[in-house]
């Protein structure tokens, strides 16, 4: 696969742009920018520079040679992350190993952090309305979890354990803001997929709660009728038959 990058080259950035040469880079297109701007009218020039992208090997020898790379590019969070927008992204993250039965987090704690399953099964507890206690989710590879403290700064809203002995990918907020802060596309590309993760996952909660609302809105109807027909003697009353005699 063939990457791209564009770079600015003017007096001062040509020794860098030499280094990215000697990195395997190449010029694909350029265009001459004015320098009217400039003190001494110099212009710039804009290249576009193209390279295969070759670091297949190195991250897998970041993740260990049980995990395959290409599991990272079917994470949906990490889609249309080049393989070297990954490995910057795997260089500022940890690979940790937990055994089976191992508390990951605990509900209403603090760790931002996002991890990604390698291999294995975590299960989530989450807290349910009412006397109903918890609910578990099981969750596997190419799933991601705590990505709601990551991204808000607060605490878990589930508790989370390893299933099965388990391989995750760890990413820390801190090193995540590094890589926003210097404008790395790994960062912009990871924070706008979950944008739409998330985008979606609210209108699913969306049209869980107006079926929930419908739900009660139905029951109160059928109850309603119910003491009506108990008031006038008529007997039993099956919603299911609602307008029937």
């Amino acid at each position: 696969m063939t990457i791209y990058r564009c770079e600015v080259v003017s007096p001062d950035t040509v020794a860098s742009v030499n280094r990215l040469f000697r990195q395997g880079w190449r010029p694909s297109r350029e265009l001459t920018l004015d320098g009217s701007g400039k003190n001494d009218g110099t212009p710039s020039v804009l290249i576009i520079l193209e390279r295969d992208d070759t670091q297949p090997v190195a991250l897998a020898g970041r993740l260990g040679e049980d995990v395959k790379v290409e599991l990272l590019t079917e994470v949906p969070i990490l889609n249309g992350l080049t393989h070297e927008e990954l490995s910057e992204l795997v260089a500022i993250s940890e690979v940790r190993s937990v055994s089976q039965g191992t508390m990951i987090f605990e509900q209403e704690s603090e760790n931002e952090s996002l991890s990604v399953i390698l291999q294995g099964e975590v299960d989530l507890q989450l807290p349910t309305a009412g006397s109903l206690g918890t609910q578990l989710m099981r969750i596997g590879e190419r799933d991601v979890f705590g990505e709601s403290s990551f991204f808000s700064g607060g605490t878990h809203a589930a508790t989370a354990t390893a299933a099965t002995d388990v391989r995750l990918l760890v990413i820390p907020r801190a090193g995540f803001d590094d890589l926003l802060q210097a404008s790395r596309p790994a960062a912009w590309k990871l924070a706008t997929n979950a944008a739409g993760i998330l985008g979606v996952r609210l209108q699913d909660t969306d049209d869980w709660l107006t079926e929930i609302l419908q739900q009660e809105e139905d029951a109160r109807i059928a109850q309603s009728w119910q003491r009506f027909r108990e008031s006038t003697g008529r007997g039993g009353f099956k919603p299911q038959h609602f307008f029937g005699t």
